[in-house]
């Protein structure tokens, strides 16, 4: 809607941003927000601003995870983001980890439900800690819409669980769509993957 800020904290090349902006126009001018850590990748996404007619292109080379403050850092209508994920791709800054509540450890209770505790992990996978960053990224009602592999919705396992509970005691689901299974082959990424749409609660 007209005045609503968007943002992807890991932009890549811009082309959600650049929906976007298309849907409103020169009205969305001010409120369309990019971040990524790859300067390379934030060069080519002004660009791609520029010649899709944005004159503001308010995109910025930062680390979203580390730059990440809950009492600082702004908040937006809607968070849009393709992360980049994968077991391999994993996050191990202390700095980091301790910021969010999947960098701690989670543990099973007698009941059977499953709670964060206060230790630290090791190492996390970045594509887990952005999900908790988006919805950390949008104010209250606002609506997050991010890609995520379908083992984060479907692994039986401790990190898995907790990354749904964490989900649905802070968001509503409002969709889940699933992509066909080769969608991002040509991007080297053999992995079946789903877009999560999400509204955050009002607590």
């Amino acid at each position: 809607q007209p005045g609503e800020h968007v943002h992807d904290p890991a932009c890549g090349s811009a082309d959600f941003l650049i929906s976007a902006f298309r849907k409103l126009g020169p009205s969305m001018e001010n409120c369309v927000w990019g971040a990524d850590n790859s300067e390379q990748a934030v060069q080519i996404s002004i660009l791609n601003m520029v010649l899709n007619g944005d004159g503001k292109t308010q995109i910025n080379n930062m680390d979203s995870l580390k730059s990440f403050s809950n009492s600082k850092s702004k908040k937006y209508s809607i968070v849009l983001c393709n992360p980049p994920f994968g077991t391999k791709i994993v996050e191990r800054r202390f700095e980091v980890l301790r910021k969010f509540d999947m960098g701690h450890k989670w543990e099973f209770l007698p009941s059977g439900k499953i709670s964060k505790t206060d230790v630290i992990r090791n190492s996390q996978q970045t594509g887990i800690l952005f999900a908790e960053l988006c919805v950390k990224l949008t104010v209250a009602g606002g609506r997050i819409a991010i890609i995520l592999p379908n083992g984060y919705l479907g692994n039986r396992s401790a990190d898995y669980l907790a990354l749904r509970e964490w989900l649905l005691r802070n968001t509503k689901i409002v969709a889940i769509v699933a992509f066909p299974r080769f969608t991002f082959k040509k991007s080297g990424a053999d992995v079946s993957a789903s877009v999560l749409i999400l509204e955050k609660r009002i607590k």
